[in-house]
């Protein structure tokens, strides 16, 4: 398996990819995601970008799943100390090659290419119904720093 950044050429497979990506997360927060599909205007933007990449895991041409990594600042508030960090955006996997790797390697290389950026740290989301991945996620040394609450009405 090779990871690589995408070109305009991986479009159609990151766009396949971001249909899975949409439907798990609607099965797990169906009150908040609905299944959609990724404008490629979006794709394209990312992958043309000089502060943003998408990182794709590849295997005799066939994409296994890829990561969208973005350099980031801190908002500029009196109170937040500054920081320049990586977002990690998306990740998603195909089905058939969960559990093989292929996660924990895109999120290594999304890990090199912030330190390549000489960022400070590495940041994302994770839906808290999605165990496997926070169970990844710890495992690889993310902790958890802030929580998002909400309140039905």
């Amino acid at each position: 398996m090779n990871i690589e950044l995408a070109s305009l050429n991986n479009l159609i497979d990151i766009k396949e990819l971001y249909e899975l990506l949409f439907s798990d997360m609607a099965k797990l927060q169906p009150k908040y995601f609905q299944t959609a599909i990724q404008e490629e205007d979006f794709i394209k933007s990312i992958i043309e970008s000089e502060r943003d990449d998408i990182l794709i895991a590849k295997e005799k041409n066939q994409i296994l799943g890829f990561a969208l990594v973005q350099e980031q600042t801190t908002p500029a508030y009196h109170c937040f100390v500054f920081h320049r960090y990586a977002y990690l955006m998306d990740i998603v996997v195909a089905p058939d090659q969960r559990g093989k790797g292929v996660g924990k390697a895109l999120l290594n290389e999304v890990i090199n290419w912030a330190k390549i950026k000489k960022l400070e740290y590495v940041e994302l989301s994770v839906l808290t119904q999605n165990k496997n991945a926070i169970e990844m996620y710890e495992k690889m040394d993310f902790v958890e720093c802030s929580k998002v609450m909400r309140m039905n009405l």
